[in-house]
């Protein structure tokens, strides 16, 4: 007889092999466990309640149903897996932090010449033709055909925009329903991120740029708990213009 044939639900309802499976943990804290249950009719199958199956059988208590299917089994009973899953009632956003895990994503995007930190180095060196001179000499406009007082052809004709290069930093963790507090930082500019140091353990600060935090992304079909991924935006060089977004003081 397996270990698992002794498990009743109501003393009479059996636990089926392989017994209780899931995860204790993923890599973000959550939890999982599915329960298969035999029942000798659909009546009876329908007309448990599934708390009384999580509190005999042992499952965490904060876990939450979030699936029971049901099938017929080979001895032809109906065979319902119940399925809970989420966090602990005692988790806390610390315990979430703590087991937080991160990504780095490269990005690329592309400026006008006129927005380059070396314009006017490059204007010096392959001439610029302001499209309308009123405007002013770094108005929009195009690098000359020949290099400045030469018939030199200019390696810089045609050449309208530079690409800039930046990072998306992300941090995903787990916590018992959505906190509001997610949304605080969103919009505003912050010149160091201790999430980052945390999870890399370098890049306090980056020379002439600076983090725009993005909306975050939140997951809320896990029963108990939702998983949260905020996201960070590198900026290109000079960093994200503080006259159109909120500057965090830090």
């Amino acid at each position: 007889m397996s270990m698992t044939s002794r498990i009743l639900i109501d003393g009479k309802y059996l636990v089926a092999d392989p017994g209780p499976t899931g995860e204790v943990a993923d890599k973000n804290g959550l939890q999982t466990v599915e329960v298969p249950v035999n029942f000798p009719t659909f009546q009876e199958a329908f007309a448990m309640d599934a708390g009384r199956v999580a509190s005999q059988v042992g499952v965490p208590s904060g876990l939450m149903l979030i699936g029971s299917p049901f099938e017929r089994s080979q001895s032809l009973e109906v065979l319902v897996k119940y399925k809970f899953q989420g966090v602990p009632v005692s988790w806390t956003p610390e315990n979430g932090k703590d087991r937080a895990t991160y990504s780095l994503t490269g990005t690329e995007g592309e400026s006008p010449m006129e927005l380059h930190p070396r314009f006017g180095r490059l204007k010096a060196i392959f001439g610029w033709h302001a499209d309308d001179i009123t405007l002013g000499a770094n108005s929009p406009g195009r690098f000359d055909y020949f290099l400045p007082n030469t018939t030199t052809p200019s390696k810089a004709y045609g050449t309208q925009g530079w690409i800039t290069t930046g990072a998306e930093f992300q941090m995903t963790y787990v916590t018992r329903g959505v906190p509001a507090s997610i949304f605080n930082n969103v919009g505003k500019v912050f010149n160091y991120l201790p999430e980052f140091l945390k999870a890399f353990g370098w890049g306090a600060f980056f020379d002439g740029r600076n983090w725009l935090v993005l909306a975050p992304k939140v997951e809320k079909n896990l029963g108990s708990a939702a998983r949260v991924t905020e996201r960070f935006r590198l900026s290109g060089p000079g960093g994200v213009n503080q006259e159109i977004y909120t500057y965090s003081g830090t």
